[in-house]
């Protein structure tokens, strides 16, 4: 019988001990960690501080994948909802910048077209579908290599669970055999990125699929990239795109001359 120990208690002062709402250790078969982590939640009271800024708003809305028929529905939706609003022609007319009353006018008008273009937007676009799981695995490759492991891994440490978590058996040796090939795959993704990403994309150009040859090409260009501040002693951008420039004019000079 394989030794097993786990570690399911937490150490608190006094002060919290009445507000914990819960404690347990979670045994999930997606976990490619030997280790199963201990979770608990308490009830804090935290006093919310107001701030001036304004949150960065983000659209949840899957622009890239919209099909033309997609994109028609979106602009009669919108036309509808624009001719729905009424313009405030006064306040358009006024040359009074510190008119309060047409101030407020030309606000709300403002609130109405966002609202309009939401409203229409997720009503035919619709919104993008969040992931389950944990999304920082997503990597390429992750689907062809990973998942089937990680579905099987899944399946047969809940079978193990129903089972009473036994230490030896048929079961806990398919549970640990699936587990170790799940970790595998893991690993194999992560040290593998580059060449999975390469194989990707040239799968779609092979296959013409043109819009998983941008969503390939997005995710590449998309990731943060340091540039160089100094080149040949340069550091100024214009000074650096003047050093290009003669760089290759001459260059092109001296394959001119190897023509002749």
């Amino acid at each position: 019988m394989v030794a097993c120990s786990v570690l399911d208690h937490f150490i608190v002062s006094e002060n919290i001990s009445a507000d914990v709402a819960l404690y347990e250790c979670l045994h999930e078969g997606d976990n490619p960690s030997d280790h199963c982590p201990v979770m608990m939640h308490v009830n804090v009271n935290v006093e919310h501080i107001p701030t001036d800024h304004s949150p960065i708003l983000r659209s949840g809305l899957p622009w890239r994948n919209v099909s033309p028929r997609v994109l028609g529905d979106y602009g009669a939706a919108l036309h509808v909802a624009l001719t729905s609003i009424v313009v405030p022609n006064a306040a358009l007319q006024c040359d009074d910048w510190s008119c309060e009353l047409h101030t407020h006018d030309i606000q709300a008008y403002y609130d109405n077209i966002v609202k309009a273009c939401l409203d229409a937007a997720e009503g035919t676009v619709g919104r993008k579908r969040k992931r389950r799981g944990n999304t920082s695995l997503r990597r390429p490759g992750w689907k062809d290599h990973v998942e089937p492991h990680r579905e099987r891994a899944i399946f047969w440490h809940a079978l193990w669970k129903s089972s009473g978590s036994p230490h030896d058996g048929h079961v806990a040796d398919i549970r640990r055999r699936t587990r170790a090939r799940y970790c595998y795959a893991v690993r194999y993704v992560k040290r593998h990125e580059e060449q999975c990403r390469a194989n990707k994309l040239a799968e779609a150009l092979a296959k013409d699929r043109g819009r998983d040859i941008w969503n390939e090409v997005q995710k590449i260009s998309g990731r943060k990239t340091n540039r160089v501040a100094m080149v040949d002693g340069m550091v100024d951008d214009r000074d650096i795109g003047e050093l290009f420039a003669r760089k290759n004019i001459r260059g092109v000079q001296c394959y001119c001359i190897r023509c002749r």
